[in-house]
């Protein structure tokens, strides 16, 4: 399923992503990526950082991942987002991009994503915000077709209360277009 997703963001797309997330990293963070496929932001971002590990449910996209490499900074491991293997308050950062909408229990994520983050550390969220502008229906149906299934449709403010209601306060939120549906890059903090 996630290699049906990750090619429909383009590369401008994702330049733009790490360019809203890079001025939020900084060499002394200990970096969790959640649903890292094959790395597409796990090697752009990890030299802005002390540590990265990025993290997949799924065995094949972190095999393709370690395929292009690993890094002094930056190991690949097979995790589940909502059971996740790792100690709390363990990470200054949190990188969850393009996957809380095809997750059947993003709420058990959010809660692992609050646990293992430190008091005031910071939770980066690039999501698709299905609910936001023009209506996308057929290219949701054949995405559908496809095998892709969204389990959530956010627009802002919705996406905003939804990470609010996990412990969280939004910084600020920006949007990418360029894709099948704008990108809110959402960054927000911890609670203490």
């Amino acid at each position: 399923m996630r290699k049906i997703c990750q090619p429909l963001l383009t590369i401008s797309v994702y330049d733009k992503v790490c360019g809203y997330i890079s001025p939020y990293l900084n060499k002394e963070m200990n970096v969790l990526e959640l649903a890292c496929g094959s790395g597409q932001l796990s090697f752009r971002l990890s030299k802005h950082t002390k540590s990265w590990i990025g993290t997949d449910f799924s065995e094949q996209m972190i095999l393709e991942a370690r395929k292009r490499g690993e890094y002094e900074n930056l190991t690949f491991e097979i995790a589940d987002a909502t059971l996740l293997p790792f100690a709390d308050e363990e990470f200054d950062c949190v990188v969850i991009a393009s996957a809380l909408h095809i997750m059947p229990r993003p709420d058990q994520a959010m809660k692992e994503i609050y646990r293992v983050l430190k008091p005031n550390g910071t939770l980066l969220a690039p999501t698709f915000l299905w609910k936001e502008g023009k209506q996308r229906k057929i290219i949701k149906r054949l995405m559908s077709i496809l095998g892709f299934k969204m389990y959530q449709e956010w627009n802002k403010e919705q996406f905003e209360d939804f990470i609010e209601e996990y412990g969280f306060s939004v910084v600020e939120m920006k949007f990418v277009y360029g894709g099948l549906a704008p990108i809110g890059v959402m960054i927000a903090r911890r609670s203490f």
